[in-house]
């Protein structure tokens, strides 16, 4: 299995997914990222806190945009990650087609991403780490998988 694009999911698209968008097209630059969210807040820039957590590590979220996760960005995507078991359940439940290649960011240590939305600074930073331990570890799979 070769993956070529990933999407990214969580649950307004402001904080977590764009963070992660933004860390995996640095991580994976021969893939293509792009981010939704199950109850996106459409239209909306990143979180202040996540832009400042990603600027602080030379990424920028300047450009996102929030958008609602659909089917044809679920059927265009070769995997899908998502926060928790339980987004990963709703994805799948809502777009069948999607169990197996539907994935938490920490599935290999089988960790949730916590949703810092409205609890400040140290909150979007846990978030971060635990994106950036998830990916990378995604890294290596992904290695292997598009030999």
């Amino acid at each position: 299995m070769s993956v070529n694009s990933i999407l990214i999911v969580c649950e307004g698209n402001i904080c977590r997914s764009p963070m992660a968008e933004a860390l995996a097209n640095d991580l994976f630059p021969r893939i293509r990222v792009s981010s939704a969210g199950l109850n996106a807040l459409i239209g909306r820039k990143a979180d202040p806190f996540a832009m400042s957590a990603m600027m602080e590590r030379g990424l920028c979220l300047e450009k996102h945009v929030a958008r609602q996760l659909s089917w044809s960005m679920v059927k265009a995507a070769d995997m899908i990650l998502v926060m928790s078991a339980e987004q990963k359940k709703r994805v799948e439940d809502t777009y069948r087609f999607a169990t197996g290649r539907t994935y938490r960011v920490g599935h290999f240590q089988q960790f949730d991403v916590a949703d810092p939305y409205q609890k400040g600074k140290a909150e979007f930073e846990k978030a971060f780490v635990s994106i950036e331990a998830g990916l990378k570890r995604w890294s290596y799979a992904l290695e292997e998988l598009n030999v």
